[in-house]
């Protein structure tokens, strides 16, 4: 079993030592293997350090750009992250094209922008047409775009019916959901026949 693992460690490193070999420039990729070790230990503070060493050197390829957005979503600086995948969505892989506008769907989803999100997972799909994951959530995407719409329209619909302001209709509609919401606890609690007294 040890001989078996040794084996495959070996073919790996030469294999890993061949596509350097072979590149044209391998020091560009480096920057970007680097970084890639660094994110996946969850050291954001040196995988970006690489990345940005890597756009420094004059390596412009979008794979840094695509990288140093997944470094800047996973700590939270959601602006940063959508202008990185935005350049990187401008790159002539086709994989990074791809996951540049997907995660860019994700994004506008949680942010709740459901039309730009159903627009970049429409064109993560025109790359990957077979995606069941980005097909997922253009529909979900679809289903929340539709229900804004249609409260939307019924709000504005509620609006010219009264003749209310925003303010007084949503001071109307919070008025409603605690009426709701005491009518339905008063329906729950017991009956004082059905309590025994002790």
């Amino acid at each position: 079993m040890e001989r078996y693992t040794l084996s495959i460690q070996l073919v790996l490193i030469l294999g890993f030592f061949g596509v350097l070999v072979s590149c044209s420039s391998p020091g560009r990729y480096m920057d970007v293997l680097e970084g890639n070790f660094y994110y996946y230990r969850g050291d954001y503070e040196r995988a970006t350090a690489a990345y940005m060493q890597g756009t420094n050197s004059g390596n412009t390829h979008g794979r840094l750009s695509y990288n140093l957005g997944n470094v800047y979503f996973a700590l939270g600086e959601v602006p940063a992250a959508i202008d990185k995948f935005q350049e990187s969505s401008h790159s002539a892989d086709t994989g990074i094209l791809f996951r540049a506008n997907y995660n860019l769907g994700v994004i506008y989803y949680q942010l709740a922008d459901f039309e730009k999100s159903y627009h970049y997972f429409i064109e993560a799909l025109k790359i990957k047409p077979s995606d069941m994951d980005s097909k997922i959530d253009l529909e979900y995407s679809l289903q929340k775009l539709r229900s804004s719409i249609t409260l939307k329209n019924n709000k504005s619909d509620k609006q010219k019916k009264t003749g209310l302001k925003n303010s007084a209709l949503r001071l109307l509609e919070y008025i409603q959901s605690r009426e709701e919401y005491i009518w339905s606890s008063r329906q729950t609690e017991p009956s004082p026949d059905t309590v025994r007294d002790w």
